[in-house]
């Protein structure tokens, strides 16, 4: 994947969909696919900050991470925020298993337990729409097929959370 640019898309989703449209990664841990992409480089910055990289790099458990690109990263999210703070976005993003594309759209309302004590996402597939929602802060799975890894599954969505 190269490093993606919005101005010749007049549906900024529209260029994740082309990006990665069946692409499969079965070489790369989860933390190294964040780490080789500049398009998450803000979201490579969280996980630094957070100090919990050596989660996404464990290839002893499948885990499934909703990430946000950095065209999506909020422009007043603050690079200063505290350890704590980071953790609690990192782990909201984490599920502690591999949960595919045909899990989340066999189910029109799932609750999956995140990495984050207490903190659950709800997810709706809409069939009408073929659009999958984090109904929690109303973001979406802007790629049609997850990034498989050596480690488990990444979502790219278009709202930070929680």
């Amino acid at each position: 994947m190269t490093s993606l640019s919005l101005e010749n898309y007049s549906d900024p989703k529209k260029i994740w969909i082309e990006c990665f449209d069946d692409i499969e990664i079965n070489d790369n841990s989860i933390l190294e696919f964040i780490l080789t992409h500049p398009d998450f480089s803000r979201f490579a910055s969280l996980l630094h900050l957070a100090k919990i990289e050596n989660i996404l790099n464990d290839t002893s458990t499948y885990k499934t991470i909703f990430i946000v690109p950095n065209e999506y990263f909020p422009n007043d999210f603050s690079p200063y925020i505290d350890i704590m703070t980071a953790r609690s976005i990192v782990k909201s993003c984490i599920i502690n298993n591999e949960v595919t594309f045909d899990t989340l759209k066999n189910y029109s309302k799932s609750v999956l337990q995140t990495s984050m004590h207490g903190y659950n996402l709800t997810i709706c597939y809409n069939k009408d729409t073929d659009i999958i929602t984090i109904v929690n802060n109303n973001s979406h799975v802007i790629s049609p097929n997850p990034i498989k890894t050596t480690n488990g599954i990444i979502y790219i969505i278009d709202k930070i959370l929680p």
